[in-house]
C-alpha cells in the first residue's frame, strides 16, 4: 500500500469486487462492495483504519451511497444533470467527513463547499479526458501525447484550486474539542436518524405493496 492513496486502493478494490462479481454473475449494492472493499483493504494492512485518509475515504463514500438519497427532496429545487448531482454528493459527503475531520484536528473548513465544487468541474472534464487518453493510447500514441496536455492541465488545475481557496484567512476555523463532539454527535446522530426512518419507511411501502396485491 506504499504509494497509494486510501481513495484510490479503495477505489481499485471496489472495481476488482464488481468485476469479480460480474464473472460469477452476481450484482452487489454499492454499501456492500463498499465494506467488501475496506475489509479486504484492512485485511491486507490492518494499520489502514489509524490513517484519517482511509477513515475519511470510507465516510466520504458512505455519504454519497446512503446519505446523499436523502438529501433528494431539499435539492428537488435544482434542474436534473451534473450540477445537481454535484451539489448532492458534494453535500452528502461534507456531510459526513466534516464532523470527523472536526473531532481529530479540531479543524473545520469554511471553503470546503465551494472547493469541492470547483475542483469537482475540473475533476469531471479530467474523468472525461482520461478516457480518452486511454483510448488514444491503444489507437495513436501521438495523438494520446497531445490529449495528455489538457488533461496534465484539469489535474493541475483541481491542485492550484484547492491551494487558492485553502490560503484564505477565513477558509477554515478551530473548534475546541468539547464542542466537535457535540457537534459530531447532532450530525452523526440526525444522519442515523433519516437513515433509519428512511428504511422503515421502504419497508412499510413494501409491506402495503404485497397487501395490495393480495
Amino acid at each position: 500500500f506504499v504509494g497509494f492513496e486510501p481513495s484510490v486502493l479503495r477505489a481499485v478494490a471496489m472495481g476488482a469486487l464488481i468485476l469479480w462479481g460480474a464473472f460469477l454473475g452476481r450484482k452487489g449494492s454499492g454499501l456492500t462492495l463498499l465494506l467488501a472493499a475496506l475489509a479486504l483493504m484492512l485485511f491486507i494492512s490492518p494499520r489502514l483504519i489509524f490513517a484519517l485518509g482511509f477513515q475519511l475515504s470510507a465516510l466520504a463514500t458512505f455519504g454519497v451511497l446512503c446519505v446523499r438519497p436523502l438529501l433528494r427532496p431539499i435539492f428537488c429545487w435544482l434542474p436534473e444533470g451534473a450540477i445537481k448531482n454535484i451539489v448532492e454528493a458534494t453535500t452528502a459527503a461534507l456531510l459526513t467527513t466534516v464532523p470527523w475531520v472536526g473531532l481529530m484536528l479540531g479543524n473545520y473548513s469554511l471553503i470546503a463547499p465551494l472547493a469541492n465544487l470547483v475542483a469537482l468541474a475540473f475533476a469531471s472534464g479530467a474523468f472525461l479526458l482520461g478516457i480518452v487518453f486511454l483510448g488514444l493510447s491503444v489507437a495513436s500514441p501521438p495523438l494520446a501525447a497531445l490529449a495528455s496536455w489538457p488533461l496534465s492541465w484539469l489535474l493541475k488545475s483541481v491542485l492550484i484550486t484547492a491551494m487558492a481557496l485553502g490560503s484564505l484567512p477565513w477558509a477554515s476555523v478551530m473548534i475546541p474539542l468539547p464542542a466537535s463532539i457535540i457537534i459530531a454527535i447532532i450530525v452523526y446522530g440526525a444522519v442515523i436518524y433519516f437513515l433509519i426512518r428512511d428504511q422503515q419507511v421502504a419497508e412499510s411501502r413494501f409491506v402495503r405493496r404485497l397487501i395490495g396485491e393480495k
